[in-house]
């Protein structure tokens, strides 16, 4: 779990050209920092977290090092970077409301410069209104609610004050006719590795691309990268995607190589670390859905096992699936 030594917000409303920046730190209070520290710390474990290094010219780069210096103080340093932030999300029309939250946190003995976009979202309330001895409540609409997830319009980036690595999560967005990452790509001006649901991503991009151009059978190849990936997680290995291509195309070594080559022209050529994720449901079961709509659920497990599930092709062109050794139907 992370500890948070130092705080400090700003309040970032781009679309009103509201900038509102504080100039000391924050009172940490045991009513709020919880939830904040969970936030933080699913940004260090988020699947879409992406690992890097600074370009030299960058700028925020360049204040983090004067902060390390004890050039300038940690507010001065929130403030530089933030003003940053303001600034080039008006220059790329990025008009989301926000509060920045920076933090100096210490994770695992190291210690890290946090920065979570906490993206404003209506919240519903209420007020409570006295006139002549009667109460009367009143519906009241805030937009400045602390979720302890990351919601899908938050971003954060992280960077580790002792060799200046840095890591952000975040969606992508429209910048200049483009899906670009605001953070990663613009504030930050930083080179970074897929993260691992970027993988995921371009690995059955990478599959259906194959199994299109070997005419090979989807409803057989896809569930064995789905178990390649399934087994890495569960033993906690890293995913090697040359390991994963020989794995899913073993009788195909073609196909395996030209898969291996997708991913490299994706940048996905380096092992990916798997420390902080598990199997989710969609990741253990394989969804089969037919051209008459219908639709099977089967565990990985069995999808590669004749004793419960056959698949036959038959003379017609046409698939039959064939499910044995069941005891009982349940309707659901």
């Amino acid at each position: 779990m992370i500890a948070i030594e130092k705080l400090i917000l700003h309040v970032c409303e781009a679309d009103r050209n509201v900038w509102i920046q504080s100039e000391e730190e924050m009172v940490l209070e045991e009513q709020w920092l919880p939830r904040l520290e969970a936030k933080m710390t699913k940004a260090f474990t988020s699947n879409q977290k992406k690992t890097g290094h600074f370009h030299e010219d960058s700028q925020v780069k360049a204040i983090i090092q004067a902060y390390g210096t004890q050039t300038i103080s940690f507010a001065k340093m929130s403030q530089q970077i933030a003003e940053h932030i303001f600034a080039m999300k008006r220059k790329y029309g990025q008009y989301e409301s926000s509060t920045l939250l920076f933090g100096e946190v210490l994770l695992e003995e190291v210690r890290y410069l946090v920065c979570l976009d906490n993206a404003h979202q209506e919240a519903l309330s209420h007020m409570v209104h006295e006139e002549e001895g009667k109460v009367r409540l009143d519906l009241h609409v805030s937009s400045h609610h602390l979720s302890p997830s990351l919601i899908k319009k938050d971003a954060a980036f992280m960077v580790c004050l002792s060799d200046l690595s840095v890591s952000s999560v975040e969606g992508k967005c429209e910048i200049e006719g483009e899906k670009r990452y605001f953070y990663n790509d613009i504030v930050l001006h930083a080179q970074a590795k897929p993260s691992y649901r970027d993988a995921l991503v371009s690995m059955e991009q990478a599959c259906d691309e194959v199994v299109k151009d070997y005419a090979l059978e989807s409803v057989k190849v896809k569930p064995k990268l789905k178990q390649a990936i399934k087994e890495a997680l569960e033993a906690k290995e890293e995913l090697h995607p040359a390991q994963i291509a020989q794995e899913v195309f073993s009788d195909q070594p073609l196909a395996a190589q030209h898969f291996a080559q997708q991913l490299k022209d994706q940048g996905i050529s380096e092992a990916i670390p798997v420390e902080h994720h598990k199997p989710s449901k969609a990741e253990r079961v394989s969804k089969l859905r037919t051209d008459k709509g219908i639709e099977l659920i089967i565990p990985l497990d069995y999808m590669d096992s004749t004793e419960y599930v056959e698949f036959q092709n038959e003379e017609n062109g046409s698939i039959s699936i064939r499910l044995k050794n069941i005891n009982r139907i349940f309707n659901r």
